[in-house]
């Protein structure tokens, strides 16, 4: 069994090369926008890699709908999520949970 510091251990080393992945939002209409993900991301909560992108207001402003997250030319994570619609004006934060070790218990 994977111990504590054996999950920690490999959630480091994915930390890394994660931290040029970028996170695009999409709708169904076609519409898409692609940002880096924040500087000091990813971080680590429990078993999950958190990733963060910031985008402005003048960046994204319509229905989000649907996400990816890629290093490089991969897809490493892509989910759909009714997020609402951003609106010109405002500040919108994406944050993205990579759950890939199971919760003890």
């Amino acid at each position: 069994m994977l111990t504590d510091s054996g999950k920690q251990l490999l959630l480091d080393a994915l930390k890394n090369p994660l931290a040029g992945a970028t996170i695009t939002v999409f709708n169904f209409d076609g519409q898409e926008a692609m940002k880096t993900v924040d500087e000091g991301f990813p971080t680590i909560d429990g078993s999950s890699l958190i990733l963060q992108a910031t985008f402005q207001s003048d960046e994204a402003n319509f229905d989000w709908e649907r996400y990816e997250v890629t290093v490089g030319d991969r897809i490493i994570d892509t989910g759909e999520n009714d997020q609402g619609r951003k609106v010109e004006g405002s500040v919108w934060v994406y944050a993205v949970a990579i759950d890939f070790l199971p919760e003890d218990g």
